[in-house]
């Protein structure tokens, strides 16, 4: 902000606001991906927000509960393994808070809603995977091995992909695994992935967005 004035005998100018850039941290981390198409979306919510009220947000074709900051994109670069692929994202000038990041990427992925709280640091959230519907062995095919896994856990049947694994995967295994949407994993969903791999159709898979 600054302030200043000029007089002469036509014009008086005083008290000049000019814009200030706004305070703030940047929040930045990679989303790793199956493919390498670039049509991620990076979305900043109110960590009040609800996660349904999000997915719902998710299904407009312009989100209106996000806030409104844009993430700066990294280009697609391949992980690793040989097979998934990294892109880096970064939020600047984000003030301190709690908030829930949003990782959307049309194509039959899992959105992925990490809530985070913003201090008077940068925030880095890591590298963050993002699921294929029915993919619950993260693999990246969606199989007979898929449908397999989710009848063991609904037979109770032990080991499966849910009781096993990095516990940090467990969520985001149930997420995907639900390809019906109706917030049970059970036989529905196998034979729906069955159907889905031995290429019947209708299969719930062929209609995830």
């Amino acid at each position: 902000k600054r302030t200043g004035k000029y007089n002469d005998s036509t014009l008086t100018l005083e008290n000049i606001d000019l814009p200030v850039k706004p305070e703030g941290v940047s929040v930045s981390g990679t989303a790793v991906s199956w493919n390498d198409t670039d049509n991620a979306e990076y979305l900043l919510y109110d960590g009040s927000t609800s996660d349904a009220d999000i997915k719902a947000d998710m299904k407009l074709a312009s989100p209106v509960k996000a806030l409104a900051y844009t993430a700066t994109k990294g280009g697609i670069t391949a992980n690793a393994d040989g097979n998934r692929h990294d892109q880096t994202f970064t939020f600047d000038t984000i003030p301190e808070g709690n908030y829930k990041l949003v990782i959307f990427k049309p194509g039959k992925y899992v959105p992925k809603i990490v809530s985070i709280n913003v201090s008077t640091t940068d925030y880095d959230c890591g590298q963050l995977k993002l699921w294929l519907y029915g993919d619950v062995t993260y693999d990246g095919i969606i199989d007979g091995t898929d449908a397999v896994q989710i009848k063991r856990r609904f037979a109770g049947k032990t080991p499966n992909a849910f009781t096993s694994g990095a516990a940090g995967d467990l969520n985001d295994r149930l997420l995907c695994a639900d390809v019906n949407f109706d917030e049970v994993i059970d036989g529905t969903d196998a034979v729906q992935i069955q159907r889905y791999f031995a290429g019947k159709t209708p299969n719930a898979l062929v209609s995830v967005k």
